[in-house]
């Protein structure tokens, strides 16, 4: 190969290297394309596999010479001028990547009062602008953006203040599609901007970027993503342009590896979160993880370890936080399962009190059922508490150490005799010591249950039901406790078709409990309840229901005597009268009485209605809601008649209309309670214009 052959060559690379470089990190959108030609450039010398001559000589290099020729014909084709196309440098095409762009025009107002308070009231117009384009080709970078603009004012009282703001995001994605997508974003906010907030209350303005970057291997047994978020967020007050600021710094890093049966993975996270508030100091709060999990025959286990520290400007409080978790499944077949779980975490607490925190939690959970056919079911259960927090101050003397402990276990066991008949027993033990009074307790109940089979009597239906149960509770600290109990109830439904396809269903319930208790003594419960509904005959277009409830419960004897009455009346609808319209409608009255003289009542009713072509007008929407609340507390044996006594109703109507790519937005609420009145009204006129 000739000098001048290998010196050009150099050139052209030369300029295919600069060429990327420019594009890459020029700002103009443009896309690149490699000129692919069916012929080579240029062909590696090889040997002729032609014989030599008679005298010996080698045979010409045709090779050699179509290189040449290649390079001769390339260079021509570089020479020649081409018309009507992007221009080439280096071997790539250069052209005008499609740019999206759209936007938005808008102009309100929105007032709202308060009585008792203030008036307040709000008119603006923003302008908006959105583009999204791509480099090179969509799959190695596409950007967007935007920008914004607001112009309001604001009023409250005789007081008036204008504000602008400018607004806007940016965002680049690289590979997105590929083991290392990377993104990028810069945003500006201002809560100021938000149209649909109809008082100028806290505003916010937020000036946040985020940086991501994501890693895969080609083998893909690892995932490994890297993010970082700075944020400057500033707190204006009602009418003002000077508020509070505060600048947060996040970084997070996390990493999970799989082994490559992918039943082992690990992971590895690390998050540090800086927040400085002006005035107040800052506050950090990093945090460190480490997890594994495995499955392996017939079990699943997984493992965390973390550490927390975290700075607070308040107090100067600092806090140190270790922690681990191991969790444990074992379920060999459908019939067992083992589940345990441990947690321990270590708390220390710097401040004007130096506290440090022990925690330790164990629980083991088993569930067994003997045999399929037999339906026999037990579990078993034990739970190990530790706790100690010690506190080290120059102001406390005694006492300055606390300690919690407590070991439990609990046994189960429920038995199906028939589908009617159930069995259960149950058993626990607990020892704890809280400082240093120390406590054990024991526990057993059991339980029979029968239910019976329902029974037609002529259209109606009727069950019957018995239950037994007895329990009794032993502990060192405070009195044991013994109580045997046992109950019959029975219930009758009695569901009607009418001529006209309604349906009226009736039911009535009654239930009797007698307990013996050593603490509370000899008991009765007298339990009367009826009800009654009316269900229309839920067409296409129409369907609600009415009810009514009532329920008498008296408890009898014993130290708890006492008697509960409840009425309950509720009826809803909804109805649709074409694919446009529907209208629904609830309301629900409630009475509520004990035996110490307190009556509870209670109203509220709603009612909706939407239209989504109202008026016949293509792309107009209305929408109206309407909510009432009657609440009323009385207590007839000390005659306060007025304690918790509140009433109130809130209308709601929203007007939307699309006309093209116009819009108008026409929202408006009336509240009216005993305690204050509310009205607001918002108005929002705009336009959309683009594509996106």
């Amino acid at each position: 190969m000739s000098k001048g052959m290998l010196k050009r060559g150099c050139v052209n690379s030369a300029l295919r290297m600069l060429s990327f470089i420019v594009l890459s990190f020029s700002g103009q959108h443009v896309v690149l394309a490699v000129e692919v030609t069916s012929e080579p450039l240029m062909l590696l010398a090889q040997a002729d596999p032609t014989p030599a001559g008679p005298t010996g000589a080698a045979q010409p290099n045709n090779a050699v010479n179509l290189n040449e020729a290649a390079e001769k014909e390339s260079e021509a084709v570089v020479d020649v001028p081409v018309k009507d196309e992007a221009p080439i440098l280096g071997g790539f095409r250069f052209s005008l990547a499609p740019v999206e762009w759209g936007g938005d025009v808008s102009a309100g107002t929105s007032r709202q009062s308060y009585t008792p308070g203030s008036k307040f009231s709000r008119s603006f117009s923003a302008v908006n602008l959105r583009a999204s384009t791509y480099i090179w080709q969509p799959w190695f970078a596409q950007l967007k953006g935007g920008v914004g603009v607001i112009d309001g004012k604001n009023y409250t009282g005789n007081q008036s203040i204008r504000d602008t703001s400018v607004v806007g995001s940016g965002s680049l994605a690289m590979f997105q599609q590929s083991r290392f997508p990377f993104s990028a974003s810069r945003t500006v906010s201002d809560s100021r901007t938000n149209s649909a907030a109809l008082v100028p209350t806290i505003n916010f303005i937020t000036k946040s970027t985020d940086v991501r970057q994501s890693y895969r291997p080609l083998s893909g047994l690892s995932d490994t993503i890297a993010y970082y978020n700075r944020s400057n967020s500033t707190i204006l007050p009602i009418n003002s342009q000077v508020g509070r600021a505060s600048v947060g710094s996040r970084y997070n890093l996390q990493h999970e590896q799989r082994l490559p049966s992918y039943a082992t993975r690990f992971g590895l996270s690390y998050n540090y979160n800086n927040l400085n508030i002006a005035a107040s100091g800052n506050n950090l709060v990093i945090a460190k993880q480490a997890n594994v999990s495995s499955q392996f025959l017939n079990q699943t286990l997984r493992a965390e370890v973390r550490r927390n520290e975290s700075k607070f400007a308040v107090n100067n409080t600092n806090l140190r936080t270790h922690g681990s978790t191991l969790n444990h499944t074992y379920r060999p077949s459908t019939l067992f399962s083992l589940n345990t779980q441990a947690m321990y975490d270590k708390t220390r607490s710097f401040a004007l009190v130096d506290i440090d925190n022990r925690f330790l939690q164990a629980t083991s959970m088993a569930a067994w059922q003997p045999d399929a056919d037999l339906p026999l079911f037990l579990s078993a259960g034990v739970n190990y508490f530790d706790s100690k927090l010690e506190t080290i101050s120059p102001a406390i003397i005694a006492n300055p150490r606390t300690e919690s402990k407590s070991r439990s276990g609990n046994l189960s066991a429920s038995y199906n005799a028939s589908p009617n008949v159930n069995y259960a027993l149950a058993g626990a033990y607990a020892s704890t010591r809280v400082g240093l009074i120390d406590n054990q307790s024991r526990s057993g109940s059991g339980s029979a249950n029968y239910r019976s089979d329902m029974q037609q009597l002529g259209s109606a239906f009727y069950s019957w039901n018995a239950n037994a149960a007895a329990a009794v509770a032993s502990h060192t600290t405070q009195p044991s406790s013994r109580s045997l109990s046992g109950g019959l109830g029975h219930s009758l439904n009695a569901p009607q078709t009418l001529k006209n396809g309604s349906s009226f269903d009736l039911n009535a319930g009654q239930s009797i409990l007698v307990r013996d208790s050593r603490l509370n003594g000899l008991s009765t419960s007298l339990t009367n309840t009826a009800g009654a509904s009316w269900r229309p005959l839920a067409g296409e277009t129409t369907s609600g229901s009415v009810s009514l409830a009532l329920a008498d419960i008296r408890i009898m004897g014993g130290d708890n005597r006492n008697q509960y009455q409840t009425i309950t009346f509720g009826i809803d609808g909804l109805n649709r009268s074409s694919v446009n319209s529907s209208l629904s409608a609830m309301a629900t009255l409630q009475w509520a009485s004990n035996g110490q003289g307190q009556i509870t009542k209670t109203a509220n009713a709603s009612l909706g209605y939407q239209h989504a072509r109202a008026f016949d007008v293509q792309g107009l929407r209305y929408a109206l809601s309407l909510s009432v609340l009657h609440l009323n507390f009385e207590n007839t044996v000390t005659q306060i008649n007025q304690l918790n006594r509140r009433s109130g109703s809130i209308l709601e109507q929203s007007l939307h209309y699309n006309i093209g790519r116009a819009f108008v937005r026409l929202n408006g609420t009336i509240s009216r309670y005993t305690d204050f009145k509310n009205d607001s009204i918002f108005v929002l006129v705009g336009r959309n214009f683009g594509s996106i």
